[in-house]
């Protein structure tokens, strides 16, 4: 009885490590297609990559970005390099070896948001009425 559970133990075990390997292969089904494949996490702290940019317009226009779980503004630093600017798609970093741009997914098309027919609705009613 004993040598049995040991072989089934052996057995489970194994079909487990075969499918751990196997998943451990399988590429990221929520990574956008044409999104560069997964970077190395040694090295500086911009090797993570660029993960959202905010622009807000109109009077004090800022922008923010997120790089490497980390909010920043021009003139921010970054480990060794400096925030240079920050637009809709891009951000430019500096040091003493050069300049690098990370780009926020090249090919995705930005538009705005239209707002939605309930706040059109509201926006078009004066205040205080009711509809029959």
């Amino acid at each position: 009885m004993n040598n049995a559970l040991t072989r089934h133990l052996l057995i489970s075990t194994t079909c487990l490590l075969v499918v751990m390997q196997t998943m451990a292969q399988v590429p990221d089904p929520t990574r956008p297609a044409d999104a560069p494949a997964a970077m190395s996490e040694a090295g500086n702290s911009s090797s993570q990559g660029l993960q959202a940019i905010i622009v807000r317009k109109g009077k004090g226009k800022h922008a923010t970005a997120i790089i490497a779980g980390q909010t920043v503004r021009v003139g921010d630093q970054i480990g060794e390099k400096r925030v240079m600017s920050i637009t809709e798609n891009t951000v430019s970093l500096q040091n003493a070896q050069g300049r690098e741009t990370l780009q926020l997914l090249p090919a995705a098309k930005k538009t705005l948001a239209s707002p939605s027919r309930a706040v059109r609705y509201r926006a078009s009613r004066p205040k205080g009425t009711t509809q029959k």
